[in-house]
C-alpha cells in the first residue's frame, strides 16, 4: 500500500469519512456525514496526511479506546501500541520523531485489517 493509499484508507476506514467531488471549485473534499448539515466538509483531500502529520494521526489514533505511545532512549526510540476490540495489541516502532506518524497509521491499519 503506497503512503497515498494509506492516507485515503484512514480516511475512509477510521475516521469514516467520505470523498467528493466538488465540480464549481475542482477540489476534491473529505466529507462526514455524522456531522450536522452544513458542517459536513472535513477538508480538501491534498490536505490530508496522517502518514506524516502528527496532529491527523492523532485524530485516527483518537478513534481507538486504547492506545499508547512510549519514548525510549535505545532504538528504535518511539514504540506505538494500539489495541484492539478483541483486545490484541498491535505494536509498530518509529526510530525518529517524523516517522512517528506512519507509525502509528501503520499499527492502526495492522489493528482493522488483522
Amino acid at each position: 500500500m503506497t503512503n497515498k493509499e494509506l492516507n485515503e484508507w484512514m480516511a475512509t476506514e477510521v475516521m469514516g469519512w467520505h470523498k467528493d467531488f466538488c465540480s464549481n471549485a475542482g477540489i476534491e473534499w473529505w466529507y462526514d456525514d455524522n456531522l450536522p448539515r452544513g458542517n459536513q466538509v472535513i477538508m480538501e483531500c491534498v490536505n490530508w496526511h496522517p502518514d506524516t502529520d502528527p496532529n491527523q494521526a492523532m485524530m485516527c489514533a483518537d478513534k481507538f479506546d486504547i492506545y499508547w505511545i512510549d519514548k525510549s532512549p535505545q532504538k528504535p526510540f518511539y514504540r506505538v501500541q494500539v489495541g484492539g476490540e478483541g483486545g490484541e495489541t498491535i505494536i509498530s516502532h518509529a526510530d525518529n520523531l517524523d516517522k512517528l506518524p506512519l507509525a502509528i497509521c501503520e499499527a492502526i491499519r495492522e489493528v482493522i485489517n488483522g
